[in-house]
């Protein structure tokens, strides 16, 4: 199974998408920053483009200059040291999702540690309101239609909660990132974003390298 699994990744790491995104300079007054780790990515916002309604706990985050946010599998994500096991499980057995909202006090968005790459993205006021509708749509809610929080996190300003989506090989926490920033019209494909490589050599090709 793992050769017929690495055939596919390395297939879909040379696919290619359609360029044809382009927004009038008119319209780009939202900056959205894609934040690459490594093997996983995020999407970073100025938390002053957040209206409350579309951010849970706003208060514990008022002196946040950015909020990234992400998507993962639950055990994964929570747990300090995982562990193999988790990580195979979370790859080859549809698995539970969270999200982490997190917030950064820095100011320049080549600060945020840990990152490898950081692409900005200009978006018209529609669009930007196209990706946090999206975002929301992704919360699971309780009876009253509240979000679920799971747990705060241990160290730093971050909290996370419970998502519907359902974690695999082919649903990632890059393909969750990439079907968010499709929301704002850019023409990523979720398909072939499984790697976090991946997500940034499509994005990059419609903004701004910052690091």
């Amino acid at each position: 199974m793992l050769p017929i699994v690495g055939v596919l990744i390395a297939f879909i790491s040379c696919s290619s998408v359609e360029k044809s995104f382009s927004a009038s300079p008119k319209e780009t007054n939202k900056k959205i920053y894609i934040v690459n780790y490594g093997f996983h990515t995020a999407i970073a916002l100025y938390h002053k483009d957040l209206p409350e309604a579309y951010l849970p706990n706003y208060k514990f985050f008022s002196g946040s200059y950015f909020i990234q946010i992400a998507w993962g599998d639950k055990d994964w994500f929570i747990l300090e040291n995982p562990g193999t096991s988790i990580g195979l499980k979370a790859l080859f057995l549809p698995t539970r999702t969270t999200m982490r909202i997190e917030g950064f006090s820095h100011r320049n968005p080549k600060d945020f540690y840990g990152s490898v790459d950081v692409i900005e993205l200009s978006v018209s006021h529609a669009s930007f309101s196209s990706l946090l509708s999206y975002i929301q749509s992704t919360f699971k809610r309780d009876k009253y239609q509240n979000v679920i929080v799971i747990q705060k996190g241990k160290t730093g300003a971050n909290y996370f909660y419970e998502t519907k989506p359902t974690y695999h090989l082919f649903n990632t926490c890059n393909v969750l990132t990439a079907k968010a920033i499709k929301k704002t019209g850019i023409p990523i494909s979720p398909l072939f974003s499984i790697t976090a490589a991946r997500v940034i050599a499509q994005v990059k090709e419609y903004g701004v390298v910052v690091k």
